[in-house]
């Protein structure tokens, strides 16, 4: 093989070596990224449900089906829905008065 074959399949795969590297450079930065970016998210939603239970009777969570995430026992005590109760997976909609603000929520 001649030195300049050589030099130049050398200066090839150095070439895809930085390629790789640096696509693997953008890809744990995308990754470390979203985890930070995730992590701020769950502290702001904490310290806004924080803020929200201090000055509200209750405080509850749904799925985007108007379903409740969880057993939500100050909610349950506020509706009077009895001791022991879950109320998760109930319907938003089954506590709101009938007419046009439970329609919203069905």
């Amino acid at each position: 093989a001649e030195p300049q074959q050589m030099a130049l399949d050398e200066f090839v795969v150095l070439i895809a070596r930085l390629c790789l590297l640096y696509s693997a450079e953008r890809a744990l930065t995308r990754c470390a990224t979203q985890e930070v970016e995730a992590a701020l998210g769950t502290s702001q939603r904490h310290a806004a449900l924080s803020l929200l239970e201090g000055i509200c009777d209750a405080v509850v969570d749904m799925d985007h089906d108007f379903r409740m995430k969880a057993d939500f026992p100050s909610l349950a005590g506020f509706l009077l829905h009895g001791v022991g109760k879950s109320l998760k997976g109930a319907r938003f909609a089954d506590f709101v008065a009938q007419g046009g603000d439970r329609a919203k929520f069905e």
